[in-house]
């Protein structure tokens, strides 16, 4: 008997470790080696069409960590759990370290984190980011504020992702805060409508008891996908203004000329008004003088002979 076997049957038999849930999976920790439960969560990792995962996973409510185990078998890269049920707080831990040891038997790794609580708020990718795929087999029926943790769980799913959550059906409708959610399946498609802006794609029976195992592929946003569809548009009006860029042309020429034409009316100005002022200036100052005399003398000589 193996190290790991024999430390896995000692906490198998221990008071911490739980497993009288109806619906409690399964742990598989090696090949051979086992925690026990009700169903095998890789049978139900297939049943729900995940028989090859990858990327990044989010489990909600755990529990002792079954389908935890079976996402890194099915090929997650980082598996991230939220237990929100005190029952199950300490138990996960402990499996999972159990998962990691027999994995790194065969060489294989693990990169989980584990969550006590629900994160606050209608956005949890804020904290948590986006995941490939959400798993939530088990305690929606424990929540306590429907409305905002489904928005949370819609927010965590990345487009093109998967949202598999197993509900079992009540009578309540879909409330903002009620202490525990069974609700109709009016209430579950108005739930998908309001928080995924579609309806479920997929529903199968549940495990046990009046539910429907729900499954829903979130598509990818519109202006996500516009962008795409218009690149070869653009290509078109890129030549356009290759074909105009002459005609700026003609317009730099007409400049130049209006330059040429405005530097002549500078120079004409100044060449004519030199000119009128040498021409003006000398006659006045020398005929006058010499006429004046010559007049006066003619004048004298007449009266001259006059008087004679």
């Amino acid at each position: 008997m193996t190290a790991i076997k024999r430390e896995a049957e000692k906490f198998a038999g221990s008071s911490m470790y739980r497993y009288g849930d109806a619906g409690s999976f399964r742990v598989p920790i090696s090949p051979g080696v086992e925690l026990p439960g009700s169903e095998s969560p890789l049978l139900y990792m297939d049943r729900i069409g995940c028989s090859a995962v990858s990327g990044r996973i989010l489990v909600i409510a755990p529990a002792n960590g079954g389908l935890v185990s079976a996402c890194f078998a099915r090929g997650a890269t980082e598996v991230v759990a939220i237990e929100y049920r005190t029952r199950f707080h300490g138990v996960i831990d402990t499996v999972l370290q159990l998962v990691a040891k027999g994995r790194s038997v065969d060489g294989k790794t693990t990169n989980w984190r584990v969550l006590s609580g629900l994160p606050g708020g209608d956005d949890w990718s804020e904290q948590l980011g986006q995941f490939d795929l959400v798993v939530w087999a088990e305690g929606v029926d424990e929540i306590s504020e429907p409305k905002r943790i489904f928005k949370g769980v819609a927010s965590c799913v990345a487009p093109g992702g998967k949202l598999i959550a197993e509900v079992y059906h009540g009578s309540n409708n879909w409330v903002d805060r009620i202490n525990s959610w069974r609700p109709t399946g009016d209430a579950m498609l108005e739930a998908a409508q309001e928080c995924f802006g579609a309806c479920w794609t997929h529903k199968l029976p549940a495990r046990r008891g009046n539910g429907m195992i729900y499954n829903l592929t979130k598509k990818a946003k519109a202006a996500e996908v516009a962008p795409k569809k218009v690149e070869p548009k653009k290509e078109t009006p890129e030549v356009a203004p290759k074909k105009v860029e002459p005609t700026p042309a003609p317009k730099k020429v007409s400049e130049v000329k209006k330059e040429k034409v405005v530097e002549r009316p500078k120079k004409t100005p100044e060449a004519p008004v030199a000119k009128k002022q040498e021409e003006i200036v000398p006659p006045p100052a020398a005929q006058p003088m010499a006429s004046e005399p010559k007049k006066t003398k003619l004048g004298d000589s007449s009266e001259e002979k006059s008087s004679s």
